[in-house]
């Protein structure tokens, strides 16, 4: 394929999805836990991260399963960004964080501290944004069903006061 014109690019469709092949059923959940309009996006963690990590073999899926053990969910969705920070055999997002915190302190003073938002998030912290990106990823798979199932979403890490007309993260 050609390009009209010097100032576009034309991307072959059916080239690229022959290419990405093997990713392509984990996106939605790669894009959703690395941070879309309801999940937090995770600090040093973009997109191209992500993809890399998908191209290497990790995959999400469970993700985008309602029915899925959340317990599964959360373990490989912590291995996933875990490997996006370039740790490995972790138990938790915390056991991330702290080593991520070690190799940063050896490389500055003591006047330099790093900022904590520069770190991968605490499990805590994780869980709920895993919670929401496993919310995300089955509403958007349920979207191509005739007849979609309906989700409690407080069940997914977000909570309504009584008083408001709209749910915020818990």
């Amino acid at each position: 394929m050609k390009s009209t014109s010097a100032d576009r690019t034309i991307v072959d469709i059916g080239a690229t999805t022959q290419k990405n092949k093997a990713i392509i059923s984990s996106l939605f959940a790669a894009h959703a836990l690395s941070g879309c309009d309801t999940v937090a996006r995770l600090t040093g963690i973009g997109k191209i991260k992500v993809v890399k990590q998908l191209e290497k073999g990790l995959h999400l899926d469970h993700l985008d399963v309602k029915e899925a053990s959340f317990d599964l969910v959360l373990s490989e969705a912590t291995t996933f960004i875990a490997a996006c920070y370039g740790r490995y055999n972790k138990a938790s997002m915390s056991d991330v964080r702290y080593d991520v915190w070690l190799s940063t302190i050896g490389k500055i003073n003591i006047r330099n501290m790093p900022k904590l938002q520069a770190l991968p998030p605490t499990t805590g912290s994780f869980l709920e944004n895993v919670k929401r990106a496993h919310l995300q990823t089955c509403i958007w798979k349920a979207t191509l069903e005739q007849d979609p199932p309906t989700f409690n979403v407080t069940e997914f890490g977000w909570k309504k006061k009584k008083w408001a007309r709209f749910f915020h993260p818990s």
